[in-house]
């Protein structure tokens, strides 16, 4: 429609997230107002006032597609890294330029690129400085063990045991879970790691397309 009135006329989308993974507004800049460089922008609003909003520019004009990157099956393995990244930022087609500027590996995977946890496998921690770059992550962390499990309440002991193999203090989960049984499973979890003497926080996540549990340290920047 845009074609069809104004012809030819410089234009760039953007994406407004507040966070959470959603995208609280979509608009389109034309003319004088649009970057000629740039045919998307993504502009994440931080938490307070005090802080620089986060923005990623570049990404491929819309009619060219969404600029949501490829899905890939790829089995997890120890001593590789997994982000969990945030959803608006992979919505918008600009994760990719993104992740460009936060490491020089081409070993990139998009093991989820749908949903509220879009994940990447990558051989080499992404250097994330400053809190704005933050926000563009969900989590991000180490592979240091796999359970080939589907995850319950009557599976967490298992789990549990590789935490404290892996000196684990506190575990998150992110597996997608129904929301009466999620609290139940990382209450269970916080009860058992809290009685022993572990040192390192991680999260766990499933992996696309199986019932693999996997289990990620978090490793500071």
């Amino acid at each position: 429609m845009v074609d069809q009135v104004w012809q030819g006329i410089a234009r760039t989308w953007v994406w407004t997230s507040r966070g959470r993974g959603r995208i609280d507004r979509l608009a389109l800049w034309l003319g004088g107002a649009a970057s000629a460089q740039h045919a998307r922008r993504f502009v994440r609003i931080p938490p307070t006032i005090t802080e620089d909003a986060k923005v990623v520019s570049g990404g491929l004009p819309i009619k060219h597609g969404d600029g949501i990157p490829q899905q890939t099956q790829k089995t997890p393995q120890r001593g590789e890294y997994m982000t969990i990244l945030d959803a608006a930022l992979v919505e918008s087609g600009l994760a990719n330029d993104w992740i460009s500027t936060v490491t020089k590996s081409d070993e990139i995977t998009w093991n989820v690129v749908e949903g509220r946890r879009p994940q990447i496998h990558h051989q080499k921690p992404l250097r994330i400085d400053g809190e704005n770059n933050r926000l563009m992550v969900q989590a991000t962390g180490r592979i240091v063990a796999l359970a080939h499990t589907k995850l319950m309440l009557e599976t967490v002991d298992e789990v549990v045991e590789l935490c404290l193999e892996n000196d684990i203090s506190q575990l998150t989960v992110r597996v997608p879970l129904p929301p009466d049984t999620q609290p139940k499973i990382q209450g269970a979890f916080d009860r058992q790691l809290s009685r022993r003497h572990g040192r390192r926080e991680a999260f766990l996540i499933q992996h696309s397309g199986s019932e693999t549990l996997v289990i990620c340290v978090v490793e500071e920047a």
